[in-house]
């Protein structure tokens, strides 16, 4: 995790906030332009839902995917049962051509109208490298 010849490393901290519909909703990040690439190394999310909320969105993050349904095992960077609250911690290395997706989904098997209205953020903390 160190800038390559040529690059300058600055700090990469990027956030955004989706409202929920009933198949859950999607926030995507990408480098600012294509002489730069991000190494994320933690990404923190939450939804507004009370601590007493009975449906709660599954969370994934993907690498270059829009859609749960039809993601690749290649791309998937993480999944977990409690998208109202959780911490991924871990490399992510996003090149200048790619996009970091945060998919929230209702769980398998539930209906996602609950879930509609509930405001979900994502926060990405990392390096990001730019060439010169």
């Amino acid at each position: 995790m160190t800038a390559l010849p040529g690059e300058i490393e600055g700090i990469l901290r990027k956030s955004g906030q989706v409202t929920l519909t009933a198949a859950g909703g999607v926030l995507t990040f990408d480098p600012d332009h294509a002489n730069q690439r991000w190494e994320v190394e933690s990404v923190v999310i939450k939804t507004n839902q009370a601590a007493t909320a009975t449906t709660v969105p599954v969370v994934t993050l993907a690498l270059n995917t829009t859609a749960a349904s039809t993601m690749s095992d290649g791309n998937n960077r993480g999944q977990s049962w409690n998208g109202n609250q959780v911490t991924f911690r871990g490399l992510i290395e996003v090149g200048p051509c790619d996009f970091l997706s945060v998919l929230w989904t209702p769980p398998s098997g539930q209906s996602g109208t609950p879930l509609v209205g509930v405001i979900a953020s994502a926060v990405l903390v990392g390096r990001k490298y730019t060439r010169r």
